[in-house]
């Protein structure tokens, strides 16, 4: 049973890589069905963990991995606002275009 929390966590962390690699590569669509996958198997985990059952050692693999996932995750978020900064600037450009496109228009 404890292999298998471990196990888990390890998967949980190729999600997380994976979703860190679609941010990166800005492949959206497969990015956000991952993500999907990813959370519900986050909404997943308080059923998983049985931490009594654990050795000093699976709690230490854990750990590093839950930091792993914390770092990429502050990645893939500075990312994503990176992304939202860009795409803020271009809806408001072309905001800005269709007003003096309309203000052309009208004279």
């Amino acid at each position: 049973m404890a292999e298998s929390i471990v196990c888990y966590f390890h998967e949980l962390y190729e999600m997380n890589m994976l979703l860190l690699n679609k941010a990166q590569q800005e492949q959206w669509d497969r990015f956000t069905k991952l993500a999907e996958c990813y959370v519900i198997k986050m909404q997943d985990l308080p059923e998983k963990l049985d931490m009594e059952e654990l050795s000093h050692e699976e709690k230490e693999r854990i750990k590093m991995i839950l930091i792993q996932i914390m770092d990429n995750g502050t990645e893939i978020s500075r990312i994503l606002k990176v992304k939202l900064n860009n795409l803020t600037q271009k809806m408001s450009s072309l905001s800005q275009g269709a007003r003096f496109s309309q203000f052309y228009s009208v004279q």
